[in-house]
């Protein structure tokens, strides 16, 4: 066997042992299939009452859906003795995204990539739960439709369990991933490594080496798993295979939505609560999480419709974890509209972040905007908008913007600091990140999500 062969093998172990780890993380699965669906939808983030009539049963591997469909989906959890002094959690994958509602709180927004809902942190014996969905079909002429259901059409009720996790061995599964990944870097890398700014020659033939250490320790797994107490053991062995490392990255999550386009107001002032919700879930959980969002105008709807939700975005601000930016009313088209309305969006936008946040953001976010009139730089400065951050001028073909950064200037002699994104999709993996870091001086817009480059 040659040297790639040998690599190719050992991440193949590596795949197969972290699709393992997957399947045993989770303890005490229960399949939950007695669910009821109706017609309707709630537009708020409290239920104060269900209707009683019109429900129908629906069970897993049941197809839903149609164009512009809204359904509610209720069901109620009782957890038994299995469960006791458990942090217990619910995955539930209907096919498209819904508003979750637990005893009446909208709680999280549920997405194919965000699935996950923690139920209790510490559950009681015979602790019931009422589970609410706000969900919907989508819209079958949208020309972003997505074969895993983000659009209209008719989507498949694929998962309903709750279960409990062995943090030990998710925290196993999550090293065997990084492994995984860095492993299938290292050989798509060898090649290139000469010039390569994630790692040099010797990284690479290092981390060849501990990835093939650690296929190595995992064997175990096949013939010797019967309970998971060797796990922190397995988890500092593989610790100790530190990875060579040569640059540090930072990530801030962030939301744009085109508030009018292929989909009702309606929908995009839902599809925000969703994506807001799972923001501060995530800032409640992570420590280091931080989000950016732009738009007034839907920071003024969570206010009306979501005020429990407004209050979670409230607090998150005046940590500084959920950042306000654009200063403008909605990501407005800027080369139609007259340089009053300019003036008036960036007028009511500052207006709302100040008197709800105390705030003034310092950059105009306009990543989806085509085009960009040469009255901006003056009407920014005088706004008191140090700083424009866009995507558009990325897509420019055939000939390629040359400037990542730099200072624009009105006709006034105005100007201000420009940042352009240089993606507007994709994971975040080692080959990405290298993919990054060749153009070091450039920012990449990175997300999954749907409605226009929009995560829920």
């Amino acid at each position: 066997m040659n040297e790639i062969d040998h690599r190719i093998y050992n991440c193949s172990r590596l795949n197969a042992a972290g699709n393992y780890l997957k399947g045993i993380y989770r303890e005490k699965v229960v399949i939950i299939d007695d669910w009821k669906v109706r017609f309707g939808r709630i537009d708020r983030d409290k239920i104060n009452h269900l209707p009683e009539n019109k429900w129908k049963n629906i069970h897993l591997n049941e197809s839903w859906g149609g164009d512009r469909v809204d359904l509610l989906w209720y069901c109620r959890i009782k957890l038994g003795k299995a469960f006791e002094k458990k942090t217990v959690y619910f995955d539930i994958d209907i096919g498209s995204e819904a508003l979750v509602f637990i005893n009446g709180l909208a709680v999280k927004g549920l997405t194919p990539f965000h699935p996950e809902i923690m139920l209790t942190k510490c559950a009681s014996v015979n602790e019931e739960f009422d589970i609410v969905l706000e969900a919907t079909s989508g819209w079958s002429h949208s020309r972003w439709a997505h074969p895993n259901g983000w659009s209209g059409g008719n989507h498949l009720f694929k998962k309903s369990e709750l279960y409990t996790i062995d943090e030990k061995a998710e925290e196993l599964y999550y090293i065997v991933l990084n492994l995984v990944e860095n492993a299938a870097f290292a050989l798509n890398a060898t090649a290139q490594a000469s010039t390569n700014f994630l790692m040099t020659t010797s990284a690479l033939a290092e981390n060849n080496m501990i990835i093939e250490k650690a296929a190595n320790i995992l064997r175990y797994l096949y013939s010797n798993y019967k309970s998971h107490k060797d796990l922190p053991e397995i988890i500092e062995k593989l610790k100790s295979l530190h990875l060579t490392p040569a640059r540090s990255i930072r990530c801030l999550g962030h939301s744009h939505l085109d508030v009018v386009y292929l989909w009702p107001i309606a929908e995009a002032i839902r599809k925000n609560a969703r994506t807001m919700l799972t923001a501060c879930e995530h800032i409640e959980n992570d420590s280091q999480f931080t989000f950016a969002c732009s738009q007034a105008y839907l920071y003024s709807e969570m206010k009306e419709r979501y005020p429990s939700i407004f209050a979670k975005i409230k607090k998150a601000v005046s940590t500084g974890r959920f950042q306000p930016v654009g200063n403008m009313w909605v990501e407005a088209d800027i080369n139609l509209i007259s340089g009053e309305s300019l003036v008036r969006q960036i007028l009511y936008g500052s207006r709302f972040f100040m008197n709800e946040f105390g705030i003034h953001s310092s950059v105009m976010w306009l990543p989806d905007c085509f085009g960009f009139g040469h009255t901006l730089p003056q009407l920014m400065k005088s706004s008191g908008i140090k700083y424009f951050l866009t995507a558009k001028l990325s897509y420019a073909y055939p000939k390629v913007f040359p400037y990542p950064a730099f200072e624009w200037y009105g006709q006034d002699g105005s100007s201000v600091i420009c940042v352009l994104t240089m993606s507007y999709g994709g994971g975040v993996n080692p080959d990405t990140i290298n993919s990054w870091l060749q153009n070091a001086k450039k920012l990449v817009a990175s997300q999954n999500g749907d409605l226009s480059s929009k995560p829920a």
